[in-house]
């Protein structure tokens, strides 16, 4: 993990000021732009990563790009701050509800939504008015460049282009460039009765995170719908373990606060493992040999912890060699929206359980796509390849933000490992195949890790859990192997 921290972006763009400080900067420059009421609501998260400069910071030399990174303007990471005079409504995209930088919409008055970077510099104000707010004096808009880390003196006003989305009496707009750079930046702003309701310091970015389980959950899902109905009825299916699945799935997607879509996500594993575990076991019984153990409590059973240790350890090393480590080399930012994870301000546990909820309807929706491509294709190793690039090229396709050919160079770099996993699948079993996906998506999610600073609290902990299940598993395995007599026994 340390080489890994060092490799990634983390190493070029510093985040010197945790979530929670950015809020209370925020809190205290709205209090000096005249705006003292306190807020009935308040959220607040960092953003990553705004890639609508990444192909020229390719093209910099890498001393430039560096100085570039770290100088945060234009902002890579960008942080937002919400507040209302009434309480949010519960059915935002965050968990538990919470509102997001886009949901709901900044649009009733007494809404503020405001943007700082990294080091907490103004990036946008948007204000929507209120009736009660008493008229001010002119703005004095030297002290929002100053908020912005931007010098008003080497500003000219140019025409306002565009409508706010707001009530306002007055736009203005100024084109200048960065601190120490030669490109330039325009700034929109706008006022009301004296106060500032509108200043944008670059165009608004679309950075939040895709909603989980798409793009390919559903489509399996509805495919395995029927077989799943027909396995039910005539009584063809594994009711503990389908049972052990869903209460997994619902526990931990209620627990990361998935809230009314925790019943569907794990209605949708329950059908996945209904409909394709009969198949699985009729061609492959030996493939749950293990699984079958853990439904019925062997949990002592050095099967049982080698499939799983052998389930964590290519797992991990995916995610830290080639999502954080090679692809480091390849793109100066991170290159999937799954990175958006490591920088919520959401707890570790939270992050933690939405991932292993994912981990587990991923497995099963790989499954599926490698039983059915299994038993349409004769040749193995071409039913393997398949599998692995008709779920990686849809999966990867739907989360990562960059270019053409970037995304096929991720989806290429993750279609060996998937082979792998395929491969470990058949040799090994069902249960090795989970546990890949559950330590998978977790780590995955929450890239690049940090072992340094404020991240560690949030991080830390969800990437030392499968060195702590992995310690258990070879403790199982050594254990046995000083008592033969154990395996026999179970």
């Amino acid at each position: 993990m340390l080489w890994t921290e060092k490799l990634g972006f983390l190493s070029t763009v510093p985040l010197p000021l945790a979530p929670d400080v950015l809020a209370y900067n925020a809190q205290q420059l709205l209090g000096k732009l005249g705006y003292t009421t306190p807020p009935a609501d308040s959220a607040w998260d960092l953003n990553c990563c705004d890639h609508s400069n990444e192909e020229a910071l390719k093209k910099m030399d890498p001393a430039r790009r560096k100085a570039v990174l770290a100088s945060h303007q234009p902002p890579v990471v960008q942080f937002w701050y919400r507040q209302d005079l009434q309480p949010f409504p519960t059915n935002g995209d965050a968990a538990y509800g919470r509102p997001t930088e886009t949901t709901p919409p900044n649009s009733e008055p007494g809404m503020i939504l405001i943007q700082l970077d990294a080091t907490g510099r103004l990036l946008r104000l948007q204000v929507q008015p209120w009736l009660e707010q008493p008229a001010q004096p002119e703005v004095n808009w030297a002290n929002l460049f100053e908020a912005a880390g931007l010098g008003f003196s080497r500003f000219s006003p140019v025409s306002p282009t565009g409508i706010p989305p707001m009530a306002v009496d007055a736009q203005l707009a100024w084109q200048g460039p960065y601190p120490n750079r030669i490109e330039p930046v325009t700034i929109h702003a706008a006022s009301w009765r004296g106060r500032p309701v509108l200043f944008e310091a670059q165009e608004p970015a679309s950075s939040s995170p895709p909603r989980p389980f798409t793009p390919y959950v559903l489509p399996a899902v509805l495919g395995m719908g029927i077989l799943a109905w027909r396995n039910w009825r005539a009584g063809r299916w594994d009711r503990r373990g389908a049972t052990i699945l869903t209460v997994i799935i619902f526990g931990f997607a209620l627990a990361g606060g998935l809230g009314t879509r925790a019943p569907m996500i794990a209605l949708a594993g329950w059908i996945l493992y209904v409909g394709i575990e009969p198949l699985a076991r009729r061609y492959w019984p030996d493939s749950l040999i293990s699984w079958t153990r853990v439904c019925q409590g062997q949990w002592n059973s050095p099967l049982v912890a080698s499939h799983i240790l052998a389930g964590i350890l290519p797992a991990t090393l995916v995610s830290y060699l080639v999502l954080n480590g090679v692809l480091g080399l390849y793109s100066p930012l991170p290159v999937t929206t799954a990175s958006q994870g490591a920088f919520s301000d959401f707890s570790p546990w939270i992050k933690l359980t939405q991932g292993i909820a994912a981990g587990t309807l991923f497995a099963l929706v790989f499954l599926t796509f490698a039983i059915l491509v299994r038993l349409a294709i004769r040749k193995l190793w071409i039913a393997d390849l398949l599998t692995a690039i008709l779920f990686n090229v849809p999966a990867f396709a739907g989360t990562f933000l960059g270019s053409a050919d970037q995304r096929v160079v991720l989806a290429g770099m993750m279609i060996l490992p998937s082979v792998v996993w395929v491969v470990l699948m058949r040799r090994l079993g069902f249960l090795t195949f989970l546990t890949v996906w559950v330590t998978f998506i977790p780590i995955y999610t929450t890239l690049p890790p940090k072992v340094t600073g404020w991240m560690v609290r949030d991080t830390l902990p969800i990437h030392l859990l499968p060195v702590a299940v992995g310690a258990w598993a070879l403790w199982v395995i050594l254990s046995a192997q000083r008592s033969p007599s154990t395996e026999s026994q179970s």
